[in-house]
């Protein structure tokens, strides 16, 4: 008798595939008919060859025409698979039956090698065979919208058939598309706002990650780091308008760069989306508050300010008046002619924004026309402003209540 494989399904159990005596090699048409034997990954030299059935059952029990079902196959090598699964490796450490008759085939063997049928989905064995064999075949872009898609499978049976190396792998490439860093956060943001130029709305639909399938990938692999700058991204997403009025506002392609699909979120998911992103605006009210009515702040610029010189006046006073004004009506005010607050719903890009033109302002007065505001003031702000930044990007786990 042969033997049988037992394979780990979905819900961790075992599910075994009793052997079944055949004629073997004495229906050819049919191995020919119902076999496919990939190209990318299948070595002379292989030891076992791995099947994946992609038959056509009905649940209504009507027949179904051979010519749907067939089963595609790799051969591979068992050292390999077991180095990296110990599923695996437990699996083919077991003691094997020999056949009484040589010459004979079963049903749980091709071409004179064990073959192990696997339950899993065609795409997801594929994928990860090609990661195992031809890693440098098998792209991970940087922040691809391919992303999810391409992992998701791969993590689902590095899961199940425990392979530690393959799961750990792709979170680090997850955690550089969604960092836990601003300072990398940053340089992600700048990537794409340089890649997205001479890029048409198709294009840019079709280039880059979105937010709301990491988040459900997120959870369902527990590689829950990655969630607050997913949730951040989701939260900046303005979602496609249809009036009329706004369809030639120079601003719709850029909230519409910002791009997210439909995809169903859990309602707690939901509920920290909607709380984070309220938390989000109201922080940067806050911060604006502060800017503009804190007592010790206003001390320490009068304090820095290098035209003070000893006054009782602070000399920037007006400068730093104008400036918050304006910063003011960058963050709450949508511009004649848009129709997207985008500023208020991408606080870090919008502070960093801010710090720019700091860093280039040169205010002019009615009564002092050429007076800057001057180096210690802005540096002030600036040191003000990045410390926002930093307390929004700490906070932002709290604030979607992914910490809890």
């Amino acid at each position: 008798m042969s033997s049988k494989h037992k394979i780990p399904t979905d819900d961790g159990t075992n599910s075994s595939h009793p052997a079944k005596r055949t004629k073997g090699l004495s229906q050819p048409d049919k191995v020919a008919k119902d076999n496919v034997k990939s190209v990318e990954v299948w070595f002379d030299d292989g030891n076992i060859v791995v099947g994946v059935d992609t038959t056509t059952k009905g649940l209504d029990l009507r027949p179904v025409h051979p010519a749907s079902e067939q089963r595609h196959l790799f051969k591979v090598h068992k050292s390999v698979l077991g180095m990296h699964s110990p599923v695996w490796k437990d699996m083919f450490e077991l003691p094997q039956p020999r056949h009484s008759n040589m010459d004979e085939t079963t049903e749980d063997e091709y071409e004179g090698v064990p073959l192990m049928i696997l339950p899993d989905t065609l795409k997801d064995v594929r994928d990860l065979l090609m990661l195992m064999y031809k890693p440098t075949q098998f792209n991970f872009n940087r922040l691809d919208s391919g992303t999810v898609s391409k992992v998701s499978g791969i993590l689902k049976l590095s899961k199940k058939y425990q392979i530690d190396a393959f799961r750990e792998h792709i979170a680090q490439m997850l955690r550089q598309d969604w960092p836990t860093d601003l300072a990398a956060w940053d340089q992600n943001d700048a990537y794409v706002k340089q890649r997205i130029m001479g890029m048409s709305n198709d294009e840019v639909f079709c280039a880059f990650a979105e937010p709301s399938s990491v988040i459900n990938l997120a959870h369902e692999f527990g590689i829950k780091e990655i969630l607050p700058a997913a949730f951040y991204h989701l939260s900046r997403v303005f979602w496609m308008f249809y009036d009329d009025e706004c369809f030639s506002s120079p601003r719709r392609t850029s909230a519409e760069l910002l791009f997210a699909k439909r995809e169903p979120l859990s309602h707690m998911d939901l509920r920290n989306l909607i709380f984070g992103r309220d938390v989000l605006r109201t922080q940067i009210m806050r911060l604006f508050q502060r800017l503009k009515h804190n007592i010790e702040l206003r001390e320490t610029f009068e304090f820095v300010c290098f035209g003070s010189s000893g006054s009782r006046k602070w000399p920037c006073r007006k400068q730093y008046s104008e400036w918050w004004t304006g910063a003011h009506h960058l963050f709450f005010t949508i511009p004649e002619g848009e129709c997207h607050p985008l500023r208020l719903y991408d606080p870090l890009d919008t502070l960093i924004e801010l710090i720019s033109g700091l860093n280039s302002w040169d205010a002019r007065t009615t009564a002092e026309p050429t007076k800057p505001f001057c180096h210690s003031c802005r540096e002030h702000v600036i040191s003000v402003i990045t410390k926002e930044r930093q307390t929004i990007w700490s906070n932002l786990g709290y604030w979607f209540s992914i910490a809890s």
